[in-house]
């Protein structure tokens, strides 16, 4: 009734249409939000800018509701505190004379006006972070070498990949427990509907945990990115088992198990959909993350210094900070093994609490962790840290696996290899236990396809690896130093290995002084390599069996090193102890 009033609030009509139409933007098409849009309307279009009393009410009653929607807005921090103002305002309207003052009206609008301008922004830059994630992890996660020792066959994860074989089992039981089986995304990271708090995925090394652990970030990001990609379901001609592929399984009950496995695919981790309940997913490499112990400190250095410019990442950061109080939110964090608790470290952890990384307790997120057996036995995990017990014990199919990386593999020839032919010459090699291990598995095939047909062992695999690796054109001229002394029976037909078998033995003592340092923080990412000498280390990494991570620092130059998969760098250990017994101990 007050006719300054009415005034004062004419003059912010462009405003006030932003903001609704904001909010309709929010959520376009609730009852709720069309209610307030058309009390807008006939509210600033109204000659005399009157209400009667119970018209108010029921006015601001839907603004409230509007504010306070269960979908949308009840955890949003900006809408509760313009909820609660409109509610002042309706209490002035039942304690005061028909006309309310214009001091307070006007300023409870402006803090309303306020709030709700800041919301629509703080929703418009959780939106940004959301899509930033997205493309961040398609481009970055979305893409892996067929082979993890041949970097330079590179192909689309999700090209390849197979869904993992997952049981659920009880962590308290020292009995073998064979467990549950987990053919679900939602099953990973839920029970009865409700998100669960740690989950903890283990395995041994090769068995998929990392990629599992992409791949769900991947999803995640084709669920809320722009740009989603598409991966038409697999379909290989030669998916029917042969008379000839039955015969053989016939005698060699390892091949049964992969040929005539009753486990189908398509039926395994299919709901997708299930991703877009998670409003935000962040996906931590913990290798990476040796100085840090908090997870929040992790995202932030992680993922938000990398998606964000310099001067955007203050805004970012407290985009993230209310982002992880108010949103469901899923934090990935691959390989407990490859991380330990930073010795100098302001932190108030206790010792208990240093067996994994961080997260304060006022943040309600789900955590999965992946880790190696070893790292949960030696440091063991509290019970009530525990939720969920996952283990990891491969893929589902080895056969459909082991068929799209040779689907890869021909796209680069004319003549195709088949499955078949592989298949006999690992039964005929005897090799056939190896292929329950994914990565042995590729890398058998990448190897076989190469042209290697002669007998070879486990110690062979990766002496031809290397072998392969060192007979690269592109690396820098070394004068070869050929050695008179023994080699192992693994090397004794290379070439290249025997030819620059001085800086192997660099790489071996390298190897075997940083996975067993003292200090477990730098035993598998480093910063020292002084046993790499002269222009040995340039050759070396030139070769990809090392990796460089430059730091990001602007006030000094530093950089990290880490051999190309960690069952590398144990083979080149054994290598070194093989020439120093007195290690053993």
């Amino acid at each position: 009734n007050d006719k300054n009033m009415a005034e004062s609030i004419a003059t912010r009509h462009e405003n006030w249409e932003r903001v609704v139409w904001g909010l309709l933007y929010v959520k376009e098409g609730l009852q709720g939000f069309v209610d307030v849009r058309d009390i807008r309307n006939k509210t600033l279009h109204d000659a005399h800018y009157e209400l009667d009393g119970q018209t108010a009410d029921d006015c601001l009653d839907k603004m409230i509701t509007v504010l306070e929607d269960p979908n949308e807005l009840i955890h949003d921090t900006f809408a509760k505190q313009a909820a609660n103002h409109i509610r002042k305002i309706k209490a002035k309207t039942e304690t005061t004379p028909a006309v309310m003052t214009n001091i307070d009206g006007d300023k409870s609008l402006k803090v309303i006006e306020g709030l709700m301008y800041d919301m629509i922004l703080e929703r418009s830059n959780v939106d940004d972070l959301r899509q930033r994630l997205a493309k961040y992890y398609q481009k970055h996660l979305n893409s892996a070498p067929i082979s993890p020792f041949l970097s330079d066959k590179d192909e689309r994860l999700e090209k390849f990949y197979v869904p993992p074989k997952i049981v659920q089992k009880d962590h308290r039981k020292f009995e073998k427990d064979e467990g549950t089986p987990m053919t679900t995304y939602r099953h990973l990271f839920c029970k009865m509907g409700e998100f669960r708090k740690n989950v903890f995925m283990v395995g041994e090394a090769g068995m998929g945990k990392s990629s599992c652990a992409a791949m769900c970030a991947i999803k995640w990001a084709n669920q809320f990115s722009s740009t989603k990609s598409i991966i038409e379901p697999y379909k290989n001609a030669s998916e029917q088992t042969s008379f000839e592929a039955w015969e053989l399984c016939l005698f060699n009950s390892d091949l049964k198990d992969i040929f005539l496995s009753e486990t189908k695919h398509e039926d395994q981790f299919q709901d997708e959909s299930f991703f877009k309940e998670i409003e935000f997913l962040f996906h931590l490499a913990l290798r990476d993350n040796c100085d840090n112990c908090d997870l929040t400190d992790m995202v932030r250095d992680q993922l938000i210094s990398r998606i964000y410019q310099k001067d955007e990442r203050v805004a970012a950061y407290s985009t993230l900070n209310s982002v992880l109080f108010n949103k469901n939110c899923v934090i990935i964090a691959d390989g407990l093994d490859e991380w330990t608790h930073p010795n100098v470290t302001n932190c108030s952890c206790s010792d208990e609490h240093k067996v994994i990384p961080y997260l304060p307790p006022t943040i309600d997120a789900t955590v999965l962790i992946t880790s190696r057996p070893w790292r949960m036995s030696q440091q063991r995990v509290k019970d009530t840290k525990i939720d969920s017990f996952l283990e990891i014990e491969g893929t589902a199919d080895i056969r459909l696996l082991i068929q799209k990386v040779l689907d890869c593999l021909n796209e680069t020839v004319t003549e195709n290899k088949s499955l078949l032919d592989f298949v006999k010459f690992v039964d005929r090699m005897e090799l056939t236990r190896l292929l329950s291990v994914p990565i042995i598995s590729m890398l058998l095939v990448c190897l076989w396809f190469e042209g290697m047909h002669d007998s070879f062992s486990l110690c062979d695999i990766y002496a031809y690896t290397i072998e392969m690796m060192f007979g690269r054109k592109d690396l820098p001229k070394i004068i070869p130093q050929y050695s008179s002394i023994h080699f192992p029976r693994c090397f004794q037909r290379t070439e290249y290995i025997q030819k620059y078998y001085n800086i192997l033995m660099e790489m071996a003592q390298l190897a075997f002084t940083t996975l067993f340092s003292n200090d477990k923080t730098s035993s598998l990412v480093f910063k020292k390599v002084n046993c790499l000498v002269g222009d040995h280390l340039l050759f070396v990494l030139k070769t990809g069996i090392l990796q460089e991570t430059k730091s990001a620092s602007l006030i000094r130059k530093s950089s990290s090193y880490s051999f190309i998969h960690k069952t590398v760098q144990e083979f080149l250990a054994a290598i070194y102890m093989s020439y120093h017994p007195k290690e053993f101990h």
